[in-house]
């Protein structure tokens, strides 16, 4: 059943062409991914499709009156109430409470104004998804929901989608997650949308397949241009030399003259009609597939240092009088790439701050190695500046050199951009320049806080390739699965309140974790067949086995034991 029908969508912002002409349907059960390029108009078209924005041009059909459309904006906004932080009706706060727990939130109904500005990134997600999720919408556009979500988090969104039995439009960047979530990609590109039945995989290997397959019949079209090219040379010297013996026996008032006269003409009508075919080649033919941009990010450092170049040692903190972590330590290797894991509001951006010097342990003490040359990127941006232009956020124009103009134009960063202000650019534009600050500091060792947020899938993996290489420090804070499991080598683990290093990396642990979350499943599923069965023993006894309530119970009871047996 259709929920909802576009037909030729346009859509202009900043007088550049968003949206050109975008088809799509969406159906009840329909899991969609709509990716694109930063910039392409992804989230204009979800703002569209969720009523916040026009198209100029197109229709917008809704085939059921009064829909619910539950919409997560991809920069969660909060009123800020001091009565009721969280937004909901108390009729409700139960049910967000229980949707809440499940996502790790604790007791969300007792969330002060002051717990709600100091809340994580990830924490702020996840009270917005519950909201959405006790909406009980017909329709979910999910404006990237997996930025800053963490494993347990991620693992109920993907489990609650295959659940879900409406329809599900989500923009995303996270190559697990779409793996796991959608049976359809929409890729957006120069602003008209194309289709591919399958998941993200399914995309990429049909996307190479389809580029290879053009490149191939415009490679072998090349080849048959290139021989007409010679054809007609060879013809056209041939026709040449025709009239010139035509000439020469005329001269001679030679009876011959009219045969080389005729062989010209032949030999002229067959180079027409070959240039003439060429050039409806040229015209018509097949295009060469357009390479996709690719961004490249160089990361360099100037020098080497130590071999520990981080030791924590002892450290405790605590906020609004719950600990955080406590005796903790834990060091980092030169070279090491080291993620820190934990769930969202368990400390792991206050720890970065900490080793930063902008927030201060309550115990213990944090050594950094002298020659240490720290380089910050931060999750949320709130350090730039959205008034300043590109060129300003650089450095003003004494640092804009030869070296600055390439990096930029690497990024995917434009000129014409320069002199805009932060604001007009893309989430994953600020992204990019903030990488740009740090590759131009030239740090040794990196901090990363969730640094594929905002960029686009082949940004993402330009970005791994770059890590990948880099000869420095890497401690990277992320959910980005694909990220982790190529980079991570070692981990630093926030558990049971304090944070300990792991010698293992993130594949390994992610192993261990899935095992042991199908263990605790099979276990969990045992006690409530054991209770359930109990249950029925004790209902049977009040039915005669001529009842049919004995007879239901009875069947379930023969049903529960041979799911017992398989196990």
């Amino acid at each position: 059943m259709l929920l909802l029908s576009c037909r030729g969508l346009k859509k202009e912002l900043a007088e550049k062409v968003v949206l050109k002409d975008v088809n799509l349907d969406i159906a009840a059960g329909n899991r969609i991914g709509l990716i694109g390029r930063n910039g392409a108009g992804k989230t204009t078209l979800a703002n569209i499709l969720a009523g916040q924005e026009q198209a100029e041009q197109g229709t917008l059909l809704r085939h059921q009156e009064n829909m619910r459309i539950g919409y997560l904006l991809q920069t969660t906004a909060y009123t800020e109430n001091h009565a009721n932080p969280t937004g909901i009706d108390n009729d409700q706060l139960g049910t967000l409470i229980r949707v809440g727990s499940e996502l790790g939130l604790a007791n969300i109904g007792g969330w002060s104004e002051e717990h709600l500005k100091a809340s994580s990134g990830g924490e702020r997600v996840k009270l917005a998804l519950a909201k959405i999720w006790i909406s009980n919408p017909e329709l979910l556009i999910l404006d990237e929901p997996t930025n800053n979500l963490d494993l347990r988090g991620l693992q109920w969104l993907i489990e609650q989608l295959r659940a879900f039995r409406g329809a599900v439009l989500m923009i995303s960047h996270d190559r697990y997650f779409l793996d796991q979530t959608v049976d359809r990609i929409i890729e957006l590109e120069q602003g008209v949308t194309q289709v591919y039945h399958g998941n993200y995989s399914f995309y990429r290997r049909e996307k190479e397949r389809f580029y290879q397959s053009q490149l191939h019949r415009f490679q072998v079209e090349k080849k048959e241009q290139e021989k007409l090219r010679s054809q007609i040379n060879r013809l056209d010297n041939w026709s040449g030399k025709a009239h010139a013996q035509s000439r020469k026996m005329a001269q001679k008032n030679s009876t011959r003259k009219e045969f080389y006269r005729t062989k010209a003409k032949k030999l002229d009508k067959q180079v027409k009609a070959k240039i003439k075919r060429m050039e409806k080649q040229k015209k018509d033919g097949i295009k060469r597939p357009a390479d996709e941009q690719q961004i490249s990010f160089q990361l360099k450092i100037p020098e080497r240092h130590g071999k520990k170049v981080i030791e924590v040692t002892g450290i405790e903190k605590s906020f609004d009088r719950q600990s955080l972590f406590k005796e903790s330590s834990f060091y980092i290797q030169h070279h090491e790439r080291v993620a820190l894991l934990g769930e969202n509001g368990c400390g792991k951006t206050t720890l970065l701050k900490i080793i930063l010097g902008e927030e201060r342990a309550d115990y213990g003490q944090v050594w950094l190695s002298p020659t240490i040359k720290l380089g910050y990127l931060s999750q949320d941006m709130r350090e730039l500046d959205l008034s300043e232009n590109v060129l300003a956020t650089l450095g003003g124009d004494r640092f804009y050199n030869s070296e600055t103009r390439s990096l930029l134009v690497k990024l995917g960063i434009e000129q014409a951009k320069l002199k805009r202000p932060l604001a007009e650019l893309s989430l994953g534009e600020r992204a990019r320049l903030q990488l740009a600050r740090l590759i131009l500091q030239q740090c040794n060792c990196l901090i990363l806080d969730e640094p594929t947020n905002n960029l686009d899938l082949p940004s993402r993996e330009e970005l791994e390739k770059a890590l990948l290489d880099y000869p420095g420090t890497l401690i990277i804070v992320s959910h980005d699965r694909y990220l982790l499991e190529k980079l991570a080598d070692r981990l630093i683990v926030f558990a049971e309140g304090r944070v300990k290093r792991l010698e293992q990396g993130y594949r390994d642990y992610r192993n261990r974790f899935d095992c042991e979350q199908s263990a605790r499943k099979r276990r969990d599923e045992k006690m409530r067949m054991e209770n359930r069965l109990s249950q029925i023993i004790s209902q049977l006894s009040l039915y005669s086995p001529t009842d049919p309530e004995y007879q239901e119970l009875d069947r379930e009871y023969q049903e529960l034991i041979a799911r017992k047996k398989l196990e």
